[in-house]
């Protein structure tokens, strides 16, 4: 009952043996592919790939043939035929392709071979992981995963995002290989200043991101790539050029003196850069793939997790953003902000949906209910607010506060919202009745507040350098947190 998605190539792959006499498809529907069918059609494919990157030339393809590495023009009768699988339609050019046991340079090289190149650096790796073969695992580690060069060149050609996927892929199956992770958590690192240029990647490997300061012994694998690494970078500031099948352009590298850079199994696993002022305020969605930001540049920013890239940049604040919030299904962002509104925003297309305004002040929290129905929110004039998120229609106006209000939390069910203030309380809303509860305990402004899983607790955090718990039926205090030497 599964359905299982594949990439195209695999099916055109499979295709090619039940293609009539005259070149006419019978259709896949005739044929039961089976999962060793897949597992070999990637197996295939991972080999094509593989040669596509030992044999660029004619000469190449000779000298490999010599040494007894492949058959005389074995790489480039697959070759013209993947070319095939890729682009059917225009069967004139390809033609002329297969017709041709020996290519030459102009003909490897026109814009269907390029495709077919850029399939492969793009593509390798994962019909070697999905095959599952030992020996293709083996040699994409120790060849691709754990070779500078190749994931240099990687890079260039297809973008950091792509290596960094090709790591993860290849972990999910060899979740201990410790090298692998290292060189993976370097490029998550690295992936700001390598997507800006790509050429950054040896300076970022040699400015700290692979000391393995932080393992317990030393990988001989990781050492190589240091190395070689350093020889590239010192090849290239000279205007020297190493290592076969990497075309890296562009002027000399920065090779640093001192390491500085957050290495390799530091507990901080990516940065994501984009903003361009202070960050004030980030939710992560329940499913764990996607973060949302808040700044003082205005804007909202959504990340994908894995790749750490930007998906959306959501503006039309008039001012710092102060606050962000994702409803449960991910779909819609809620935002508070220096402009007094509160916005609702399309989480799938980064467009704006509502603007809720009544707050008399700059919003400083916002929390929308599981569902996404309603949000509610916290500001400077001291009040707390309840909104319709369809439509924006202001629901409630929880007015008690003495001070400006700083956090808001709300249960599942939307029933209860929990506020704190610089009025040093915590207090607890009755969404129906508007009754009011004041948590009283903290000895100086109280910045933020959160309901436990099971509802029965409130958390919050204050200006007095504490943590304390509160018991939701009693209002009592459970227990008091210290420890911290500055405002929580």
């Amino acid at each position: 009952g599964r359905i299982i998605i594949i990439h195209k190539s695999l099916i055109d792959w499979l295709l090619r043996k039940i293609d009539d006499a005259e070149g006419n498809n019978l259709g896949i529907f005739e044929y039961f592919v089976s999962k060793s069918d897949l597992d070999k059609a990637h197996g295939e494919l991972y080999e094509i790939c593989r040669k596509a990157f030992d044999c660029f030339t004619e000469t190449d393809c000779a000298t490999n043939a010599n040494n007894g590495k492949y058959k005389k023009n074995d790489c480039f009768n697959m070759f013209s035929f993947f070319l095939r699988l890729l682009k059917r339609s225009n069967e004139e050019d390809y033609a002329n392709i297969l017709s041709c046991n020996e290519p030459n340079s102009d003909q490897i090289f026109d814009n269907s071979a390029k495709e077919f190149i850029d399939y492969s650096w793009k593509h390798s790796i994962v019909h070697a992981c999905a095959s599952g073969v030992i020996g293709q695992l083996d040699a994409v580690r120790n060849d691709q995963l754990l070779n500078f060069y190749w994931q240099a060149t990687k890079i260039e050609k297809v973008g950091v995002v792509e290596a960094i996927r090709d790591g993860q892929m290849f972990l999910k199956l060899r979740p201990n290989d410790r090298p692998v992770h290292l060189v993976v958590h370097a490029q998550q690192l690295s992936a700001p200043a390598v997507e800006k240029d790509s050429h950054e990647y040896c300076s970022q490997l040699l400015g700290g991101r692979l000391t393995m300061i932080y393992e317990t012994e030393l990988f001989p694998e990781i050492v190589k790539v240091r190395e070689t690494a350093e020889r590239y970078c010192l090849s290239r500031g000279s205007g020297g050029k190493e290592g076969k099948g990497v075309n890296l352009t562009g002027g000399s590298l920065w090779n640093p003196v001192t390491r500085n850079l957050t290495g390799a199994g530091h507990p901080c696993q990516k940065v994501m850069t984009g903003h361009s002022g202070g960050v004030n305020a980030v939710k992560l969605t329940k499913d764990g793939n996607r973060i949302c930001s808040g700044s003082w540049d205005g804007s909202i920013k959504l990340w994908d997790v894995e790749s750490g890239k930007c998906e959306f940049t959501m503006t039309g604040h008039d001012g710092a953003v102060w606050a962000v919030d994702i409803s449960d299904d991910g779909l819609v962002v809620f935002s508070g902000g220096k402009d007094k509104t509160v916005r609702s925003w399309d989480a799938q297309t980064g467009v704006l949906r509502l603007t809720m305004e009544g707050h008399t002040d700059e919003v400083n929290a916002v929390r929308a209910a599981p569902d996404g129905k309603k949000v509610c929110s916290g500001s400077y004039d001291k009040t707390v607010r309840l909104w319709d998120a369809s439509t924006g229609v202001e629901l409630k106006c929880f007015t008690g506060h003495t001070d400006e209000v700083t956090s808001v939390d709300m249960t599942s069910d939307g029933s209860v919202i929990v506020s704190g203030s610089w009025d040093k309380t915590v207090r607890l809303w009755n969404v129906a009745s508007g009754e009011c509860r004041v948590f009283e305990g903290h000895t100086d402004d109280v910045y933020a507040v959160c309901l436990s899983a099971n509802e029965k607790s409130i958390f919050s955090g204050s200006f007095d350098k504490t943590v304390k718990m509160w018991d939701v039926s009693s209002g009592e205090l459970v227990r008091s947190f210290e420890g911290h030497s500055g405002s929580v």
